[in-house]
């Protein structure tokens, strides 16, 4: 079974606290099979826009996060270790039912960047800061050759 849709992106508020704004809607992919030994399997993709601040340039920058996960719906704890390296466990036990906004939310503050920039196509304004008019005049190491030149005399 598959189902496609949309997440109203207000309701994120742990998502929005990490960025400047969040683009609605949040576009939704889900598929649901039965995989091997009767789990209960559920895919998806999930895609949402945010604005953060380059730390390059300290300017906006749009991010397109996709969230692509791929969980078992367990029952128990101790049915962890019997799934398969592609799946993560998703705890559900028996009668009891997801939030799946907040499953999505988990995965795209996963996907936040830790230190967001504009793509190294884009060029940032980083050179703003600096006056190019006036040469370095710093000169570390200029000292070193007097210090060289008055232990050669000193031989």
């Amino acid at each position: 079974m598959a189902v496609r849709g949309e997440i109203d992106s207000l309701e994120m508020s742990r998502l929005r606290a990490q960025v400047v704004s969040v683009s609605p809607p949040v576009s939704l992919h889900l598929r649901g099979s039965v995989g091997e030994k009767g789990r209960r399997i559920l895919a998806g993709t999930a895609k949402v826009v945010v604005t953060m601040i380059c730390q390059r340039c300290l300017e906006p920058v749009a991010l397109q996060l996709c969230a692509e996960f791929r969980l078992a719906l367990v029952e128990h704890e101790s049915d962890f270790t019997e799934l398969p390296e592609q799946l993560d466990p998703l705890l559900v036990p028996r009668g009891s039912t997801c939030d799946l906004v907040s499953l999505i939310e988990d995965e795209f503050i996963l996907e936040l960047p830790i230190v967001p920039r504009h793509p190294d196509s884009f060029r940032c304004s980083d050179d703003q800061y600096l006056d190019t008019d006036r040469p370095d005049e710093r000169r570390p190491f200029s000292d070193l050759g007097e210090i060289w030149a008055q232990a050669k005399k000193q031989e």
